[in-house]
């Protein structure tokens, strides 16, 4: 357990200074990291991509918004508790950008609150201790420290969170 407190005490320590990293590497440490959660819960954790891809920006800032997308698919696919759970992430090159989607089948977001889940302090857990800061942070990350989109729609299964990014090239 305090080994898993320092690697995410580590991972999360403020970066200020721009790097090129590798979103596959960032990605597999936040699933690698919390893995023994989502097992624990029954799901399904699958990540998918065919290269690797890099990007301008703040890799600790990456990953945490990172975790904080599976963490509401985690607590959404623990409320509904559909038979089998899953999340999975897509990483891929849409010829402009790189995407990263984010998906769960648990059944999506209410069309009457999607438009309002980015807002601050707007939460569907408030009674669970929700404070509706993880997507507001989220969106400042993706699009105000990485210079991304971030957007969400609901799939025939459940939620989808789509990441874009700018590509960079590998500096070795």
């Amino acid at each position: 357990m305090s080994n898993t407190i320092d690697d995410f005490r580590n991972f999360f320590k403020q970066n200020k200074q721009t790097v090129n990293f590798c979103v596959n590497d960032v990605i597999d440490e936040i699933l690698n990291m919390t893995r023994g959660i989502y097992n624990h819960d029954t799901i399904e954790l699958r990540f998918t991509h065919q290269e690797k891809f890099f990007t301008l920006g703040y890799p600790n800032e990456f990953g945490q918004a990172i975790l904080n997308i599976i963490a509401n698919a985690k607590d959404a696919l623990n409320e509904l508790e559909p038979k089998k759970k899953w999340i999975h992430i897509k990483l891929y090159d849409n010829g402009t950008n790189i995407v990263i989607s984010i998906e769960d089948n648990a059944k999506g977001i209410p069309e009457t609150i999607i438009d309002k889940i980015y807002d601050p302090y707007f939460s569907t857990k408030e009674k669970k201790n929700g404070t509706g800061l993880g997507l507001y942070m989220t969106k400042m990350i993706i699009e105000e420290k990485l210079k991304g989109k971030l957007s969400v729609e609901n799939s025939f299964n459940g939620a989808c969170f789509y990441i874009y990014l700018t590509k960079a090239p590998y500096l070795a």
